[in-house]
């Protein structure tokens, strides 16, 4: 306890108390330090660190199904998201409405949520490898997008998470992606050298596989829609 006094006028006492806590859920790394105010009227007032303010307001954010009346919100999200990416064709937007249109899983695209806004969003949709008339079925992670000033807070992280467990939970084996190994990598993505993407490096061309062995001896390059 660093400080306590009685205020006789208020008839209550305060004392401010320094505290280690760690609360289940929070994304903090270690046990923090808080400040609590406690008085006889029953009142806590909680200091919180400021440089961790922005982990706990992350706690408000809802990761969710997207509706049709999300559609509009998502293309801007999406066109506005890219202009400051590292790498854009510029049509993102587009290609989301593009896949809507073909093998389109309405469990898997996903949206973050924060206070009414949308601030992320996610699709696992459906397309194929193919090579020598052979065909097998996986899905597609593209486009992920996050509004920029909520970037660096695990928002994509948490889509990509929330979609993947969605995905195995529906019975999907597999999923591949165009992007960053260095980045995708922390999620069971790794460059797959039997599979391709037409103009596409390969080392950027990432397979997943959500049930162990789904890949194993297929190869060929990456097509939409699926078989």
């Amino acid at each position: 306890m660093s400080r306590s006094n009685w205020n006789s006028s208020a008839a209550f006492w305060s004392a401010d108390i320094t505290v280690p806590l760690q609360l289940s859920g929070f994304p903090f790394e270690r046990h923090e330090v808080m400040h609590i105010t406690v008085s006889k009227i029953l009142t806590v007032r909680f200091t919180i660190p400021n440089q961790k303010r922005s982990a706990l307001q992350r706690l408000t954010m809802t990761i969710r199904q997207a509706t049709p009346e999300d559609f509009d919100a998502i293309y801007s999200l999406v066109k506005t998201a890219f202009q400051t990416a590292k790498v854009s064709d510029g049509d993102e937007q587009d290609f989301v409405l593009k896949l809507r249109k073909g093998r389109y899983i309405p469990e898997l695209e996903l949206v973050a949520e924060e206070d009414g806004v949308l601030i992320g969003h996610i699709m696992l949709t459906g397309a194929s490898i193919r090579e020598n008339g052979g065909c097998f079925g996986t899905l597609l992670l593209a486009p992920l997008s996050v509004a920029l000033e909520w970037r660096a807070k695990g928002i994509g992280a948490a889509l990509i998470r929330e979609a993947l467990a969605k995905a195995a939970a529906l019975g999907h084996s597999s999923a591949v992606l165009i992007g960053d190994p260095g980045y995708y990598g922390r999620f069971g993505f790794h460059s797959a050298a039997s599979i391709s993407y037409p103009g596409v490096p390969g080392e950027y061309t990432l397979a997943c596989e959500l049930t162990p062995g789904a890949l194993r001896n297929i190869s060929g390059a990456i097509t939409l829609p699926d078989c």
